[in-house]
């Protein structure tokens, strides 16, 4: 729709210009009427218009003087002159300040329509050849690849802006973050909502919304958008944030980049969004996030307490699963309250997960399964701390339950398991209980009961046995000494096992030797 001014001093001829053709018949929309010279140039700069059609003879200034005055802010505007008076001189001012038409009162219903519909070609070509200088330096502005500056007689959308910002609309969605499954159709959202945003800012604004992703809706205000609409770009960031809310179900947070004062650094305000969406992750979806009153907020790097990571694995493998979500609040709570910058939170949770994992890895195909989930999650644009807090607990409680599992099956036939490994690994000097309760997920003292109770002797004087057993069989070879024979069955001091071989031999290695040699 072509937007039209109207201007005249008598409030009866201005009535008549509104009524004297159905206007949205031939594509126009009047949509400003002023009854001087400088009320149309304070309405102009406040919302400009495509077409103006203005009497000549005004008081204080004249219509004449008035095209000239808009025609220095806006070259591409297009008037149409009305007089009484059939003057060669005022026709010949009309052609220097490149007037459209020059028509006599009383107007003629047919010659104006003819004159309207000569208008519409020429300012839809023009639309359409503005349209596309716009999409080139707001793309090139955005990427900070645009090398000269807006030539603002191209570009009369630009012309007296003094600040501009970046906005994204970024349309949230609450995924399966195993399946990465969704049934939201981002093209219908985001057709909504940019419908939604040109009724709000007015659809002569179309060419400041950038084509482009689906997931969002991104565009660029000046100081006309905010002149129309608001009268501070927070105001208007939450008044259309609100406005799309009461129209649409969708999910979405806004952003307002920073402000600055040229197209060519609107990348720099783009580039300040990237703040907010690390504010996001706190603040949560649905939230409206504005630079100006995030810009102080600071992050850190690293936890204070790293600790907390490995008392999460600990209540895995040792506590129960409220001491495993006990666990994992505190870490939530920690991350919240020292402002962790979220790729940060993202490796620890890595490292959470890959030590969960370790746990499993000597008795479990699925650790896998869990590195999976991980890798998802991270590629998830729509992570907030609540999604961190529930992937934890789920990842964890899930190995809570496996080593559970691993020990009800470890509890039937562990001691033949740590029996075997004995019989086949005495040469260890490392084996001792804690070694295989540490493998099997049992208390060390509860171990030790059970493999007494089914082997009829503690589990180190079994370990002594078998490796005194192995021994005599070395100290038949004269040629292996003494305290290598006790290094091949898993002595650390030679004494000692020379002490241990007495008391169960009731002879000395030396003497067992000499007795075994003798009898051969």
């Amino acid at each position: 729709m072509i937007h039209v001014m109207l201007v005249d001093d008598q409030k009866m001829i201005l009535e008549g210009l509104k009524n004297i053709i159905d206007w949205n018949k031939y594509g126009f929309k009047v949509v400003e009427t002023a009854s001087s010279a400088k009320d149309a140039i304070s309405k102009f700069e406040k919302n400009p218009v495509d077409v103006i059609i203005t009497d000549i003879k005004m008081p204080v200034m004249s219509g004449l003087d008035m095209i000239k005055h808009i025609k220095s802010i806006n070259t591409r505007v297009k008037f149409i002159l009305l007089s009484g008076y059939d003057n060669f001189e005022y026709a010949k001012k009309a052609i220097d300040y490149q007037v459209t038409e020059y028509l006599l009162k009383p107007i003629e219903e047919t010659e104006l329509i003819k004159v309207l519909e000569q208008l519409k070609m020429t300012i839809n070509e023009q639309k359409a050849y503005i349209s596309q200088q716009i999409d080139y330096y707001l793309k090139n502005a955005l990427t900070n690849t645009l090398q000269d500056e807006v030539n603002k007689d191209d570009i009369q959308l630009f012309a007296y802006s003094k600040c501009f910002r970046y906005i994204c609309i970024e349309i949230e969605n609450e995924e399966d973050l195993i399946s990465s499954k969704s049934d939201l159709s981002f093209m219908d959202a985001n057709k909504k909502i940019r419908s939604l945003l040109l009724n709000f800012i007015g659809e002569e604004y179309e060419n400041y919304i950038i084509k482009g992703e689906y997931e969002k809706v991104q565009f660029i205000i000046d100081d006309l958008v905010l002149n129309k609409v608001s009268d501070s770009a927070e105001r208007f960031v939450r008044n259309l944030n609100n406005y799309i809310r009461e129209n649409c179900e969708y999910k979405f947070t806004v952003y307002c980049g920073k402000k600055v004062s040229m197209i060519n650094e609107i990348y720099l305000s783009k580039e300040s969004v990237k703040l907010l969406q690390d504010i996001k992750f706190y603040k949560g979806i649905n939230s409206v996030l504005i630079y100006d009153e995030y810009k102080d907020y600071k992050f850190s790097h690293f936890l204070s307490n790293a600790g907390i990571l490995k008392d999460i694995v600990n209540t895995v493998k040792n506590g129960t699963e409220d001491d495993v979500k006990t666990a994992i609040n505190k870490f939530i709570k920690n991350i919240e309250f020292e402002k962790i910058l979220p790729e940060s939170v993202i490796l620890y949770v890595y490292n959470i997960v890959v030590d969960c994992c370790s746990i499993l890895s000597d008795n479990s195909g699925n650790m896998l399964k869990y590195i999976y989930k991980f890798s998802v999650m991270k590629k998830s644009p729509y992570i907030v701390i609540s999604t961190i807090s529930y992937f934890i607990k789920d990842v964890c409680l899930n190995v809570k339950r496996e080593v559970n599992e691993q020990k009800k099956k470890n509890n039937s036939g562990i001691i033949g398991d740590i029996v075997d490994y004995i019989n086949n690994n005495y040469y260890n000097e490392n084996i001792n209980l804690q070694f295989f309760a540490d493998k099997h997920f049992i208390n060390s003292s509860y171990l030790g009961q059970l493999f007494k109770k089914k082997v009829g002797m503690s589990f180190n004087k079994y370990l002594t046995l078998i490796r005194i057993e192995q021994s005599k069989v070395l100290l038949c070879d004269k040629n292996v000494k003494i305290y290598e024979v006790a290094q091949k069955v898993g002595f650390k001091d030679a004494n000692y096992f020379c002490v241990k071989f007495e008391e169960i031999q009731k002879l000395t290695p030396k003497e067992y030797r000499e007795k075994m040699i003798e009898s051969n």
